[in-house]
């Protein structure tokens, strides 16, 4: 609930129609360099242990531990591109499930592959994908 919260107070304090289109882009990137190579590969390589306590711990059927797991800000990301879907008038119920879809990818891929796979990226592109055709609008490209 707390991510959530952060999530919808970020979306009203970043609320233009830039933001909106900049920033799931930016964090995506970041998100993978982080979990590829950055400080969140080193803290997941050192075992679950040293993960951060904010994350989300998704534990394996069986024996098998960890899943993976989500950050905090994975779940803060999901509720700011959710408040700009409403803002902004993306299509709420695709961009939503869509959204759902890549996270839950991310973690099919993560158990799949036996590697961590960054879910930022696959959530920003279920924010963005549905509402590609009115992204220009958006921004004031095309006329409304």
């Amino acid at each position: 609930m707390l991510a959530g919260a952060a999530g919808l107070l970020l979306a009203r304090w970043f609320a233009t129609a830039m933001h909106a289109v900049a920033v799931p882009l930016f964090i995506a990137a970041v998100d993978v360099w982080s979990v590829w190579s950055g400080p969140s590969s080193r803290l997941l390589a050192d075992g679950s242990a040293r993960v951060d306590p904010l994350s989300f711990d998704l534990p394996a059927w069986g024996e098998r531990g960890s899943a993976g797991h989500l950050g905090l800000s994975d779940a803060v990301f999901l509720s700011m591109f959710g408040a700009w879907a409403w803002r902004y008038g993306f299509r709420r119920p695709a961009t939503i499930g869509a959204m759902v879809l890549g996270l839950v990818a991310a973690l099919v891929l993560s158990v799949a592959l036996g590697r961590p796979i960054p879910a930022l990226p696959l959530i920003a592109v279920g924010y963005l994908l549905p509402n590609l055709d009115r992204i220009g609008r958006l921004l004031g490209h095309e006329p409304e």
